[in-house]
């Protein structure tokens, strides 16, 4: 049976139009490839950019998924600690119901972060922080001179006010000294009375420190062996109290330009306190190293450390929690540093105890 004509150019025609089709749709498929292709590397592109300007942002930037993992963290993040599922949660948790832009400060890894929380599309949340741990040691140093402003002027007077009668009571204890110069029983009480009389001239001394503005008087020398001296010199007051030295002296003398006999009375007076925070005995451990333009002593102890409701107040003249002393041990290391230019701080540590840093900028001959 022969195919009708009519049927075999139909077919031709289908056939025709199916290729115009396929051509078609394959010219089409093309296009979609393509354009998928483009459109792909505009995101990798998008996302390098925005990768890249996360990473140079000056403040560290968290963002955490609807499950509350860590989905994407910047460089600055990481170098603050900031990268942790938990800080985000107890930030965000904080920050509930506050007004927006409220920001919250957190203490973390040493450094003092301000955190803001903002929620993000998919229940997704971004945390931002800025390590503003220098704007709050200077801002706590204001309202510590404020607090000294008036107190400074009252204590200086007083301090003069002692100091005129004492003079006198320890030229009539010479005198006495010579007239009895046999009673040996009696110059043993005069002694103890002289003893008594030059730790008050001693307190008075450093009020007076302390209330006027110390001029050091700069010098270059080693701290490696100013800091063997002075715990040669304290090898009694360790002993007594039992308190174990530790030092942790740089390998080669580390030279300083500052006024030597101030940084001795630093040293000293943070022997004595850690002394005084450990009773029962423990440790007092220094160290010196010079990073970045700045000469930096710590020391630490292994007493009860120092709590938060007091934090702000150890540096104030006077204030103590002991039962003796004038409380100004602290407050004179304060003053120290800041009349070379420096700060006087209590750090965050690991473990138990207190410490303290000391830090005054290098400075060249």
């Amino acid at each position: 049976m022969s195919a009708n004509p009519g049927d075999i150019e139909s077919l031709r025609r289908a056939l025709s139009r199916l290729e115009t089709s396929t051509g078609a749709l394959t010219r089409a498929y093309a296009a979609l490839t393509a354009e998928a292709a483009r459109l792909s590397t505009e995101l990798e592109e998008s996302h390098r950019f925005l990768s890249g300007v996360m990473e140079s942002l000056p403040c560290a930037v968290v963002v955490t998924g609807a499950r509350g993992a860590v989905e994407l963290v910047n460089a600055e993040a990481r170098e603050l600690g900031a990268d942790d599922a938990a800080l985000v949660r107890a930030a965000a948790a904080e920050l509930s119901g506050r007004p927006g832009g409220a920001r919250l400060l957190r203490a973390v890894g040493g450094r003092t972060l301000s955190l803001a929380v903002r929620p993000a599309p998919g229940g997704r949340t971004i945390m931002t922080a800025e390590d503003v741990t220098e704007l709050e040691r200077l801002r706590a140093g204001a309202r510590r001179a404020e607090r000294l402003a008036g107190a400074g002027g009252l204590a200086a007077a007083m301090a003069h006010e002692i100091r005129n009668p004492l003079g006198g009571m320890e030229i009539f204890i010479s005198l006495l000294r010579r007239e009895l110069a046999d009673d040996a029983d009696t110059l043993a009480m005069l002694g103890h009375v002289a003893s008594g009389a030059q730790a008050i001239n001693h307190v008075i001394t450093n009020v007076l420190m302390f209330t006027g503005e110390p001029r050091p008087a700069f010098e270059r020398f080693d701290a490696r062996r100013l800091l063997r001296e002075i715990f040669e010199f304290a090898h009694g007051i360790f002993e007594k109290n039992r308190v174990a030295p530790r030092l942790a002296p740089p390998e080669g003398p580390l030279f300083v330009h500052a006024d030597p006999g101030m940084v001795r009375q630093v040293i000293l007076n943070m022997i004595h306190n850690a002394v005084a925070a450990q009773p029962e005995g423990g440790f007092f451990e220094a160290s010196v190293t010079q990073t970045g333009g700045r000469v930096e002593f710590r020391f630490a102890d292994g007493g009860p450390g120092v709590g938060a409701d007091i934090r702000e107040r150890i540096f104030d003249p006077f204030f103590t929690t002991k039962d003796s002393g004038a409380g100004l041990g602290l407050s004179i290391v304060n003053q120290i540093a800041r009349a070379h230019g420096g700060f006087a701080d209590l750090v965050d540590s690991a473990g138990p105890g207190a410490v303290f840093v000391f830090s005054i900028p290098s400075r060249g001959e």
